[in-house]
């Protein structure tokens, strides 16, 4: 048997889907420091997201299986132990929560929203059809191809920005290299960012690039905060930029209370929650990738999604 340390938000819903997993001793806890001290020593597995100084208390750990795709802050792991995402877990869920920003922001549903609780009964002209619009997804793994085959479906242009050369989908009307990125952005209505935190792609959108874009455009970020300059997103937002921003990461998170970002025209703010185990869907496709990597484990295969530890995903 081995014995395998799972500690999750979700870890009392995730007990039945483990247990049915036979060759494990699954020990579920809220928090680390409820595990004692006798079965530290026996864990060889620790599934949720462990910090340094809790895998420095095991040892005999051999794999880490995280219950996210972001790997970046685990640099610090050591060689010797397997560390495994979550990918593919999220891409529908957080693909459906991009497309709800964006129609949202097309139809001025905010806009109408703020009229509303003023008892205002007043048209606005001009709506946009997706169908009529470039998308662009900076990020072409598993969330922003997801979004794209959605914005595709919809009869909107969708162009993908990629790390490396690579064979063009079918709803990709192009893909361009991450070098490339300037030549198409400034022709997207919508740009939505999916990008794991790199030394690439932080503050990828500084004040140069985001005056790149068109005035009127939408801006989503479902990647990482550090993706986009915070205080030069503001500089360009006074300046009238954007028709929407709709940020589901930050820079700091919990967004601090007095971060003018919070009160910013034109912003969407929504607290990390694309991915989060809130959506059923999200929760069932990790499961899935969780399930499968156990199976392979056992069977002494190597598991899925291994993360690169230089490219940090």
């Amino acid at each position: 048997m081995k014995d395998v340390l799972v500690i999750s938000e979700i870890h009392d819903r995730m007990q039945q889907s483990l247990e049915r997993i036979e060759g494990y001793q699954f020990h579920f806890y809220a928090n680390f420091f409820e595990v004692p001290n006798e079965l530290k020593e026996k864990i060889e597995i620790y599934i949720g997201a462990p910090k340094k100084e809790e895998v420095d208390e095991l040892p005999n750990l051999k794999w880490v299986q995280l219950v996210f795709a972001g790997a970046n802050t685990y640099g610090w792991l050591q060689e010797d132990i397997l560390l495994s995402n979550a990918k593919g877990g999220y891409g529908k869920g957080i693909a459906e929560h991009m497309l709800g920003i964006t129609l949202m922001a097309e139809k001025y549903f905010l806009s109408y929203y703020d009229q509303q609780k003023e008892n205002q009964w007043k048209p606005i002209p001009e709506v946009k059809l997706i169908s009529e619009a470039k998308i662009l997804s900076v990020g072409m793994g598993d969330i922003g191809s997801e979004y794209l085959k959605r914005c595709h479906m919809l009869g909107a242009t969708c162009f993908g920005v990629r790390r490396n050369k690579h064979e063009k989908p079918d709803y990709v009307e192009a893909l361009y290299t991450m070098n490339e990125l300037d030549e198409i952005l400034p022709e997207c209505d919508v740009v939505a960012l999916s990008l794991p935190e790199t030394n690439e792609t932080k503050q990828l959108f500084d004040l140069e690039r985001l005056r790149k874009m068109k005035k009127d455009a939408i801006l989503i970020n479902v990647g990482r905060g550090s993706a986009i300059v915070e205080k030069d997103l503001l500089t360009v937002l006074k300046e009238g930029y954007f028709h929407l921003v709709a940020l589901d990461v930050c820079e700091i998170e919990p967004l601090p209370q007095n971060n003018p970002l919070w009160n910013a025209d034109r912003v969407f703010i929504t607290p990390h929650i694309s991915g989060r185990f809130t959506s059923v869907a999200n929760y069932k496709n990790v499961m899935k990738v969780i399930c499968d990597n156990l199976e392979n484990y056992l069977k002494e295969d190597r598991p899925k999604y291994l993360v690169n530890r230089k490219l940090g995903y």
